[in-house]
C-alpha cells in the first residue's frame, strides 16, 4: 500500500468532477452551476466550501497532517443518503506552520479513528465511500478545511502537496 505525500489524503490525488461545473465544480469557490443560486453576487453560480477528491469507495484515507480527532460521525451505511448532509465523517484539528486549522473529511462509508485519538501523517483514518449527499451522486469524498475556530472555510488545495494545473490536473508530485 503507497502512503501519501504529507497534505495529500489519498496517494494520486484528483480533482473529481461535478456535473455540468465538470471538474472546477470540485473545486473552492464559486465553481458550482446552479440557476436557482448566487455565489459573491453572481447568479447562477453555487458555492462549493470544500474539495471533491475523486477515488474509487472503499479505498483507504489518510491523515494529511498530525493532529487530534475533535468529531467523529459514523452512523451511516455505506450509500445511505440523507439530503444536505455529509455522511460519515472525521474532523481533525491540526498545526500547520504554527497555526490550528480543522479539517474535515466527509461522506465516508467507515471511520477508523475515535474522538481524543491523536493521528499522524499518513495514518489510515477510515475508508471512503458515498454517505450523506453523495451517495445520490457517487462516490465523492469532500475535505473542507477551516480556521481555528470554525469561522471562515478555506481552500484545501492550499494545504495539499499535490498541486494542479488551469483545467485542475494533477502535477506530479515526488516526495517519497
Amino acid at each position: 500500500m503507497k502512503k501519501p505525500c504529507e497534505g495529500d489524503p489519498v496517494s494520486t490525488p484528483e480533482i473529481a468532477s461535478s456535473g455540468a461545473s465538470g471538474k472546477r465544480g470540485g473545486t473552492f469557490g464559486c465553481t458550482r452551476v446552479d440557476s436557482r443560486k448566487s455565489c459573491e453576487g453572481r447568479a447562477g453560480e453555487k458555492k462549493h466550501d470544500g474539495l471533491d477528491v475523486k477515488v474509487e469507495p472503499n479505498s483507504y484515507l489518510f491523515s494529511m497532517y498530525t493532529g487530534t480527532v475533535t468529531n467523529i460521525r459514523n452512523s451511516f451505511e455505506p450509500g445511505e443518503y440523507k439530503k444536505d448532509s455529509y455522511g460519515n465523517f472525521i474532523t481533525i484539528t491540526s498545526t500547520i506552520n504554527g497555526t490550528t486549522y480543522s479539517i474535515k473529511y466527509n461522506h465516508l462509508n467507515n471511520v477508523n479513528v475515535e474522538v481524543g485519538q491523536t493521528v499522524t501523517v499518513g495514518e489510515i483514518l477510515g475508508l471512503t465511500g458515498n454517505t450523506g449527499n453523495a451517495a445520490a451522486r457517487g462516490v465523492v469524498p469532500h475535505i473542507q478545511i477551516y480556521n481555528s475556530n470554525f469561522s471562515q472555510s478555506l481552500n484545501p488545495e492550499d494545504f495539499l502537496n499535490t498541486k494542479f494545473d488551469e483545467n485542475q490536473n494533477p502535477i506530479k508530485n515526488d516526495c517519497n
